[in-house]
């Protein structure tokens, strides 16, 4: 498999918008796509990490204080790429319903697709849970109060709030993550290949 390379700057960027539940595959999703195709990847978590050091948040609680911050920063810079003419891999949970306002001045700027991933509530919890036990994990305490949230049984609840796929106008691609991927790697490949030529 040789995708074509698209990472260049253009008068018509692309913009992928992977979205799923925490545990549902889509931060892995988008690496590999970010390599295949050697697009930026901006990761919602990783401006969320940021913000979390700058400002030394030690709990879940503390960590809502900087939600609103975080996003804005988030959706400020997938702008300026997009922009500049540079395609973007956003990778984020959005949330149906919620997400759709701020994206829609983006999908505005370029072509977009959006790949939702998807997967059971019980392997979702599996992965995070398996995730939270990594040596280099980082807030290993948000962590703990998350497990304590798993283990009252409020995880899986807050999981079903990512079921569905945002209702944007944008052409949308549901990848089962259970196994693999579902379609296989070649065939989202081909997806995002046609919104671009779209």
């Amino acid at each position: 498999m040789v995708p074509v390379r698209l990472a260049v700057p253009t008068a018509s960027p692309l913009l992928v918008l992977v979205s799923g539940a925490p545990g549902a595959g889509k931060t892995t999703l988008a690496h590999s796509m970010s390599q295949a195709l050697s697009f930026p990847l901006l990761s919602k978590d990783t401006i969320r990490q940021i913000m979390l050091d700058a400002f030394k948040i030690q709990s879940w609680e503390q960590s809502k204080t900087i939600s609103v911050p975080t996003f804005l920063i988030y959706y400020g810079v997938i702008a300026c790429l997009l922009d500049v003419g540079i395609s973007v891999i956003a990778d984020c949970n959005f949330h149906c319903g919620v997400s759709e306002h701020d994206l829609r001045p983006l999908t505005a700027k370029a072509h977009t697709c959006l790949l939702h991933c998807k997967t059971t509530h019980q392997i979702s919890t599996r992965r995070f849970i398996e995730r939270s036990r990594q040596p280099d994990r980082r807030n290993a305490s948000m962590d703990a109060e998350r497990l304590a949230q798993i283990e009252s049984g409020g995880f899986e609840v807050s999981l079903s709030v990512y079921d569905e796929p945002m209702r944007l106008d944008v052409p949308t691609l549901i990848v089962d993550t259970i196994s693999g991927y579902a379609p296989d790697t070649d065939t989202i490949w081909d997806f995002i290949r046609s919104t671009s030529s779209a």
